[in-house]
């Protein structure tokens, strides 16, 4: 036996084998797929217990910021929004605050500040109020002169129950919509 036979029964021998594997392959019958199981969302929520439905009260706040002569001029526009299912009723109550806050001082002044008891679903309380920078010079980035002094505010506008407590589930489902802020940077000329 030469070499090209025993090379042609070595092909043929893995031809062989090569069919009979497949064949084995094709012969096997599917296994059934699983069907999927709950969902994330579904393995959250307890089985048989019904989550009651609730007011969210949500802080927005919008700010404006404008020039006048040697003043800086913010307008703030606030609305505490109740974004939940349910109106939101209190025998107790909740306070809306709109503040300002110096962070070179902490000192912390309450520019507006309203009481309510209740508030529809899909309803707001506007809270707005204008905050004047004396000695203003400019909002940009970059100083704009040697005598410029670099300064900035934080302005806030938060709910929260009245009386020290904290809102039950029911009141508002959501608590870390309850306030926000925003931090505005500006130049205003130094102290002498």
């Amino acid at each position: 036996m030469n070499i090209k036979n025993k090379i042609g029964i070595l092909i043929f021998l893995v031809f062989l084998l090569f069919i009979l594997e497949v064949s084995n392959v094709l012969s096997i019958e599917p296994k059934e797929i699983p069907k999927p199981g709950p969902s994330t969302e579904e393995l959250k929520k307890p089985s048989g217990i019904r989550v009651p439905p609730c007011s969210d009260l949500k802080a927005n706040l919008e700010i404006r910021k404008r020039i006048e002569g040697t003043k800086g001029i913010i307008e703030l526009h606030g609305q505490i929004c109740n974004v939940g299912a349910i109106d939101y009723n209190s025998s107790v109550g909740a306070i809306a605050k709109l503040e300002v806050r110096d962070p070179s001082t902490g000192v912390t002044q309450t520019l507006q500040s309203r009481s309510f008891r209740s508030l529809a679903k899909e309803n707001c309380i506007d809270m707005t109020s204008t905050y004047t920078i004396e000695k203003f010079i400019s909002w940009e980035e970059n100083p704009p002169s040697q005598r410029a002094c670099r300064s900035q505010r934080l302005f806030k506008l938060s709910v929260a129950p009245t009386q020290g407590r904290r809102f039950t589930q029911i009141e508002d489902c959501r608590g870390d919509n309850n306030s926000v802020s925003e931090l505005v940077k500006f130049w205003i000329e130094c102290p002498q």
